[in-house]
């Protein structure tokens, strides 16, 4: 996994995604962070950051809320692991927790491969 800043947007490159199933996708681990649906939160809620991870160089936070996946708000689990599998950047609006100020990450996809 790397890690690079562009302008100002952080850019995550993503070598595998683990998915914890039940019922159904409830999480997902991507760069090593951990995104979970909340019934609560308009989004997938960062739960864990693994030290060092490209997340967390990207900036991520427990608690971060990932609103938007390519412009689609509210996005599940299942729409973040397609664009994790995917062949291009998706972009990511993230709301922080606190009053840090929203931001936009590309996930570079892992064309495919887990």
């Amino acid at each position: 996994m790397s890690i690079a800043r562009i302008l100002g947007v952080a850019v995550v490159a993503v070598a595998g995604v683990a998915a914890a199933m039940a019922d159904g996708p409830r999480s997902i681990a991507i760069g090593g962070a951990t995104f979970a649906g909340q019934v609560d939160a308009a989004g997938l809620v960062v739960t864990s950051l693994r030290s060092g991870g490209a997340a967390q160089g990207a900036g991520l936070r427990v608690g971060d809320v990932v609103d938007e996946v390519d412009g689609v708000a509210h996005p599940g689990v299942a729409r973040l692991a397609a664009a994790a599998h995917g062949t291009h950047a998706v972009v990511l609006h993230v709301r922080p927790r606190g009053d840090v100020q929203a931001r936009t990450l590309l996930l570079h996809g892992g064309g495919g491969g887990a």
